[in-house]
Order: C-alpha cells, then sequence, then structure tokens
C-alpha cells in the first residue's frame, strides 16, 4: 500500500541506525571478562544496508507516486530549466572576450 507510512518506516530505521551507532560505539560484546566482541564497523555496515533496503523498498512501493511529483514538477518548471552545453571552446573564447572588454 503506498503512501507516507513506507517513508516513516525509513525514518524509523534510519534513526535506528543512528542510535545503534552512537549508543554502541565502543565494540559490542566487550565485558571485560576476555570476550573480543564484534567489530563496530561490520554491525555498522550491517544497520545500513539494512536502511538502504528499506528505502529502496519505500521508493519500489511508492514508484508511481514519485514518479507523479516528479513529472508534476517537470511541466511546472518545462520553460524554466535548460541545458546548454557550449561549443568546445566557447566558454573559452568568452573569457578572453571577457577579458579584453575589462582590460585585463
Amino acid at each position: 500500500q503506498p503512501g507516507a507510512f513506507w517513508w516513516l518506516v525509513v525514518y524509523a530505521a534510519a534513526l535506528g541506525v543512528y542510535t545503534s551507532d552512537v549508543v554502541f560505539q565502543h565494540r559490542i560484546g566487550e565485558d571485560g571478562g576476555g570476550s573480543k566482541g564484534v567489530p563496530r564497523l561490520p554491525m555498522m555496515l550491517l544497520g545500513s544496508g539494512w536502511a538502504l533496503a528499506l528505502a529502496c523498498l519505500a521508493m519500489s512501493v511508492n514508484c508511481e507516486r514519485i514518479l507523479g511529483a516528479y513529472r508534476d514538477w517537470q511541466q511546472r518548471y518545462a520553460g524554466a530549466f535548460v541545458l546548454h552545453v557550449p561549443a568546445a571552446g566557447a566558454v573559452a573564447r568568452e573569457v578572453v572576450r571577457s577579458r579584453v572588454e575589462t582590460g585585463e
């Protein structure tokens, strides 16, 4: 079921990853009794992977809504954005022209 609920799930997952990273800044399982524990990096990667997987799931469930919002934005600003790549050397010529005009 698409909707805002999925974004709350992603937010909760990201908050959970951040909280677990802050709470378990030391190595997990170190109790002073010779236990080596679990290194922090694999736990952080596991939590980040979980949050990323939930984000991908939320995006796939809400794909139509995301594309609809993008299309609305695109139609709203259709004439405002134009990608123009100048021909090779045009930028250099413009810089030289502006320097000549300003006397640099």
